[in-house]
């Protein structure tokens, strides 16, 4: 029995909020099936792939809120979703007959003559990868391995020109840049070192400004990375929730891995006693900030403690200007602050 295609457009060919029944845009593949995915709209059209097996139908289609339908390109093997940066369509895949190992970017500007490979990124029959693109700044930025610097991200504005590599951040080897996100107008991703573990990066778009925010971190899972209020989250170490601390640029659990138990004397002329609880083993600095939140001071303490209570001599810096100040405990666990008045 023949499978009609069925468009589920609802909002975008009603115009209401609510559809009230699906609306049948057109069978495509009459002798046969179709299926549509991965939907995008753009410059007042729907876009989207189909795979229907069939030569002539298989390809990148779309349709306006006239229900016109425009065939863009045709036998066309996508290996991505379609991503949409600027005013452009970008996927990864092959042209029919092709091989199937010849995996590179493509872009669209909705139409047939301007949808292309973008760049022969792995040169021969050898494709540059198969992972999804993501845009920034009406760029897109993925992983690609072009055969000389291993998988390492790289930046496209959608010519052939301005496709290149962003930056080779590990020579001889692999970063493999993953789990891309956008925090603060710059895009982060998570790169993966010999020992199993993982670097935190972000990026301008430039390569000047390609930048690592933390080393070294242990058993992370970079796909469980998010953005929440004002910081970035991930789970690692056994599955723990944990944070980037900015100010530190390192990691800490998420909770109170320590809690202050009590500062005297306070006011303070030269130097305190601190007293606090850890919840378990881990590296402590002691650090001074002023109320913005900016460290005034380098570290008054530095070194690694274990679980339980805690009592410290802290000299604070000669010259300290009068005023009200945070004493900073800063651990692997969590980070708390004490407010400190000095005289």
């Amino acid at each position: 029995m023949r499978t009609l295609i069925q468009l589920l457009i609802l909002t975008f060919l009603s115009g209401t909020t609510f559809a009230q029944r699906a609306i049948k845009v057109t069978d495509i593949n009459p002798s046969g099936y179709a299926i549509p995915s991965s939907i995008y709209v753009m410059n007042d059209r729907l876009h989207f792939t189909v795979n229907a097996g069939a030569s002539g139908v298989s390809g990148l289609w779309s349709v306006d809120a006239s229900k016109t339908l425009r065939l863009i390109a045709t036998d066309i093997a996508f290996y991505s979703l379609l991503t949409v940066a600027g005013d452009k369509l970008f996927f990864r895949g092959f042209a029919r007959p092709g091989d199937i190992n010849n995996i590179e970017p493509w872009v669209s500007d909705g139409t047939q003559a301007g949808t292309r490979q973008l760049k022969d990124i792995f040169p021969g029959k050898n494709g540059s990868g198969q992972g999804q693109l993501f845009p920034y700044k009406n760029q897109i930025v993925f992983a690609a391995d072009d055969g000389v610097h291993g998988i390492e991200p790289w930046i496209s504005d959608g010519t052939t020109a301005g496709t290149r590599l962003l930056k080779n951040i590990s020579a001889g080897a692999s970063s493999n840049p993953s789990s891309f996100l956008i925090f603060n107008e710059l895009l982060y991703f998570w790169v993966n070192n010999d020992d199993g573990s993982y670097d935190l990066y972000r990026t301008d778009g430039t390569e000047e400004h390609t930048e690592a925010v933390v080393t070294g971190v242990k058993d992370v899972s970079p796909l469980t990375s998010f953005v929440y209020k004002n910081t970035i989250y991930f789970l690692a170490d056994e599955g723990e929730l944990h944070y980037v601390d900015f100010q530190t640029n390192s990691i800490a659990e998420t909770g109170r891995g320590v809690n202050p138990t009590a500062v005297f004397p306070n006011p303070v002329d030269n130097h305190v006693m601190l007293s606090y609880e850890l919840k378990k083993n881990s590296p402590v600095t002691i650090r001074l900030s002023n109320l913005e939140g900016k460290f005034v001071t380098e570290a008054l303490f530095s070194g690694i403690q274990s679980v339980g209570k805690h009592k410290l001599r802290v000299e604070l810096p000669p010259g300290l200007s009068a005023g009200v100040y945070f004493l900073n405990i800063l651990t692997k666990s969590g980070n708390e602050a004490v407010k400190l008045e000095v005289r």
